[in-house]
């Protein structure tokens, strides 16, 4: 590895030295994390996670910058443009996302590392043992260990969230990320623990038979971001104060951008409603002790779908929805529409126009049992956020469970289809309707 010329860190004077030991805890900490299920199948974020690490104890900021970490980590050239391939800022919201769920199931492990947004500088948290009085109990008394349910060992996290009509437009796509997900997870998992059964229990029970993990596989938009010379370009010609990439410039009517100032920003952005059926998800296969692993569907291959349960989120946002629905009887058509390959003239098309929020969305439930192509499958898709989220809320309430199970009697061990229509009032899914099935 290059030598690198020291640059004094700004903010090294707020850290705290490491004590006598506490490298050795870190090293520990990561070697367990590196074992874990969540980090064992991928080889970059072991090597991202150990590079990240060892600089941040010897606090080596040059060796933080982002340019830096693409040629020593991800093999980039030294000329390479971040701008232009953000492989570090995707790998490392990949890796806060996996150290999230490697939390989410060891609450209690420490030193917890985190990689706060903003930089690539690991923070080590330290978590003090229980009080000795607390744990002290009379001698003469048997203590039976009482189960603990994972609500209970997650503190519930406190959101701020600033009003803002721009959280209304029906297009808004928000940088919350795959961590977010998590997060909104362990929130619905601490205040909702009733344990899912009967109706609800018979229709995920192909996914909880096999030992391993549910994968979730999450779509992302397509979006494009402006690169970062365009926004300095912008920021200094406009006399701004330092923003970050997260401003709007002001452009002209007929003003025009070209391509090198726009790259393709692939694994970054969820919608909302994707983000809140991924969190009513975990919530209902936390209820029925199964483990998820959640996952953008571009890092899952078709080797693991064929051996792990797989619950897919998103309609043309998710290529796994889209390769293992195309050739079902009910697809996903055009940008806008659900065919019925059976019935050529049976479609139902979605009508929305840009300069209005949506009324209506239509939503595509497929549930496929274990099959030499696939392991146990379930896709929730939409044509938009709130067909997935209500198709997810549908597959995860009993009454509408009850509803499928007396249009399809024999459902609970057939391949299944079911497309819903959605009404939509002020931006919320108020009514959803069953208008196809098929089992076979």
């Amino acid at each position: 590895m290059k030598s690198v010329p020291q640059v004094a860190d700004p903010h090294a004077k707020d850290l705290p030295p490491l004590a006598s030991g506490e490298r050795e805890q870190i090293w520990a900490a990561v070697q367990g994390i590196l074992t874990s299920s969540s980090f064992s199948s991928s080889s970059q974020n072991q090597s991202l996670l150990r590079y990240v690490v060892e600089h941040s104890i010897a606090r080596d900021e040059a060796l933080l910058r982002e340019r830096v970490i693409g040629k020593e980590v991800f093999h980039r050239p030294a000329d390479y443009e971040p701008g232009e391939d953000p492989v570090v800022r995707i790998r490392v919201a990949d890796l806060r996302k996996r150290l999230a769920i490697y939390y989410q199931a060891n609450p209690s492990a420490s030193p917890r590392i985190s990689i706060p947004v903003g930089g690539y500088r690991a923070a080590f948290e330290f978590l003090a043992p229980p009080k000795q009085e607390e744990a002290a109990v009379a001698p003469d008394v048997e203590i039976v260990p009482a189960r603990t349910e994972p609500e209970q060992q997650v503190p519930a996290p406190i959101i701020h969230v600033n009003p803002s009509p721009a959280w209304r437009n029906r297009r808004v796509i928000l940088t919350l990320g795959i961590v977010f997900a998590v997060v909104l997870a362990l929130f619905g998992i601490r205040f909702y623990s009733a344990r899912p059964h009967g109706p609800v229990q018979q229709f995920w029970s192909p996914l909880l038979t096999a030992n391993s993990p549910v994968l979730l596989s999450v779509g992302s938009n397509a979006v494009y971001r402006l690169s970062e010379s365009f926004s300095d370009n912008y920021v200094k010609e406009h006399h701004l104060e330092a923003s970050g990439m997260e401003f709007f410039p002001a452009l002209d009517p007929h003003q025009t951008v070209d391509s090198i100032g726009l790259h393709p920003a692939a694994d970054s952005f969820v919608a909302l409603g994707d983000v809140a059926a991924v969190a009513e998800i975990t919530r209902t296969l936390t209820g029925l002790n199964k483990p998820q692993q959640i996952r953008f569907s571009n890092d899952i291959s078709f080797a693991e779908v064929r051996s792990n349960p797989t619950v897919s989120v998103g309609g043309f946002n998710n290529q796994m929805t889209r390769e293992f629905t195309k050739k079902l009887r009910f697809t996903l058509t055009s940008r806008n529409r659900i065919d019925d390959h059976l019935n050529p003239g049976q479609s139902w098309l979605l009508n929305a126009p840009f300069d209005s929020h949506d009324t209506e969305d239509y939503a595509l439930i497929t549930r496929l049992l274990s099959s030499n192509a696939t392991g146990p499958f379930l896709s929730l898709a939409g044509m938009g956020q709130y067909g997935t989220l209500a198709a997810t809320d549908f597959v995860c309430d009993e009454e509408s469970i009850k509803k499928l199970a007396r249009l399809a009697p024999n459902w609970q061990h057939q391949n299944l289809q079911a497309v819903l229509r959605i009404k939509v009032v002020d931006y919320k899914a108020v009514s959803t309707e069953i208008v196809a099935v098929h089992t076979w």
